[in-house]
């Protein structure tokens, strides 16, 4: 009896041995593949990369270009946003300081609430405008 029992558990612990030998071989072809991957994407990043060190110095000046005008296109953005965002303080803040001081009067009304949001949101986007260093030149 004593030595069916010593069988079976010494055959357990052979086919748990087995089962982690094949668990571990399938984990390391994954690991073998992975590598190989990386070896490959290694490879074609540093082909491109010397052929982007190797290129005229054309297109680094139109890269160059590039990036000139990108950066006078982000200006004039900001600028045109901050017009009208000017435009919008210029024709909204009386109708926003009436409501500041005189919208509890309001309470009862339906739009009460979206007034208040509206409120709060204007004066965040107002405070985005950056002050004028000149007075108005």
């Amino acid at each position: 009896m004593f030595d069916l029992i010593i069988f079976i558990v010494l055959s357990l612990i052979f086919w748990y041995t087995v089962f982690l030998n094949i668990k571990i071989t399938r984990h390391n072809k994954a690991l073998k593949v992975e590598l190989m991957q990386l070896a490959l994407d290694k490879a074609v990043i540093s082909q491109k990369l010397s052929e982007v060190n190797a290129k005229p110095i054309e297109d680094k000046e139109a890269f160059v270009k590039f990036l000139s005008d990108s950066r006078e296109m982000a200006f004039q953005y900001i600028k045109d946003v901050q017009e009208k965002l000017e435009n919008m303080v210029d024709e909204l803040d009386s109708s926003v300081e009436y409501f500041n001081n005189y919208g509890i009067v309001s309470q009862g009304y339906p739009n009460y609430e979206f007034c208040k949001k509206f409120v709060k949101h204007y004066e965040e986007l107002k405070t985005m405008i950056p002050e004028d260093d000149n007075n108005g030149s």
